[in-house]
């Protein structure tokens, strides 16, 4: 191998085992439905990431794609990174404001006193978003999200 072509290996973005890349960014489901979507965040914190912000409709179609294929796959499909702030604005997990690219469903958000969000994973409105309570009731077990992690690639 010549030094060249060594260089454009180390520059190729990299993820961990288990993890697939798109992009620059690297992502991961955990198949196990969560209830709660501060849990669902610090179980990615935990692998050195955080829940997914999602930028483009590439991306979007990305991870429906990547759901689509999982084992588990329910009609609230993964959490997503957004969230509601006192402000009743949308936050993705880094404290950037929702802005530019969204794929809510049609008439959401929709309730205030839904501060956090997931992607639907089947049905008419899958890989669509809905603003959802950030603790799903135990009555609602089969529907609830399961993870959806993101980290930069290396």
């Amino acid at each position: 191998m010549n030094d060249s072509s060594l260089s454009l290996l180390q520059t190729e973005p990299v993820c961990p085992g288990g993890w697939v890349l798109h992009v620059n960014s690297c992502f991961l489901v955990i198949d196990i439905v969560t209830l709660e979507w501060s849990d669902a965040r610090r179980n990615c914190q935990k692998l050195g990431g955080d829940l997914a912000k999602i930028t483009s409709a590439s991306e979007n179609q990305f991870i429906v794609d990547l759901v689509t294929k999982q084992t588990k796959i329910t009609d609230y499909g993964v959490w997503l990174g957004l969230h509601q702030k006192a402000d009743n604005k949308f936050y993705w997990a880094d404290d950037k404001l929702l802005s530019g690219y969204s794929n809510w469903d049609p008439g959401e958000p929709n309730n205030v006193a839904e501060k956090c969000a997931h992607m639907f994973g089947i049905g008419s409105r899958k890989g669509q978003w809905n603003d959802v309570s950030c603790t799903i009731a135990n009555a609602l077990f089969k529907f609830a999200p399961v993870v959806l992690c993101q980290k930069k690639a290396k």
